[in-house]
């Protein structure tokens, strides 16, 4: 098994990496970092990053993100990503925040610590907070497989 976890700046070269591991007969699997989530990685990739593993925060395809994947897409007139999904949830929280009289950073701080907080219709449903600060919502593993989806023959799928 190979980890491959780039910067944006040298996705490249893990592709470059992934071709070479395709290329010895006897692939090892791969896992890789969220940079590798992307369409470059299918196209540049194609069937040499067929199987690789990566961790996402948001799929669209999963469950619990139809609902807002599918009314993104309508009003955007395209599929959305991890990143808009979770700015979306992030500009939802700090507007609860601040409606909820939060006026300074400490103070939105301490709201988002306090375990009843809860924005309730997220992206993914509910978003809460871990004592830490992290957002408690759990990582979804998608795999590179055959598909339409992209138009490049290959598609993120989630992992059941």
């Amino acid at each position: 098994m190979a980890f491959l976890a780039p910067t944006a700046s040298v996705a490249e070269k893990a592709l470059a990496v992934a071709r070479e591991n395709a290329a010895t007969g006897r692939p090892l699997a791969l896992l890789g970092g969220n940079v590798l989530f992307s369409l470059t990685t299918l196209q540049e990739g194609g069937a040499a990053v067929e199987g690789l593993v990566v961790a996402v925060p948001w799929h669209p395809q999963v469950p619990r993100n139809r609902r807002f994947a599918q009314a993104a897409a309508q009003l955007w007139g395209g599929q959305v990503n991890w990143r808009t999904a979770l700015a979306y949830d992030a500009t939802r929280v700090f507007l609860q925040a601040f409606s909820q009289g939060a006026t300074s950073r400490s103070a939105v701080l301490a709201r988002l610590q306090d375990p009843n907080f809860l924005l309730q219709d997220g992206a993914s449903g509910e978003v809460r907070f871990l004592p830490s600060g992290d957002r408690n919502a759990p990582n979804v593993l998608v795999r590179v497989e055959p598909g339409n989806r992209s138009g490049t023959g290959y598609d993120f799928v989630p992992l059941p």
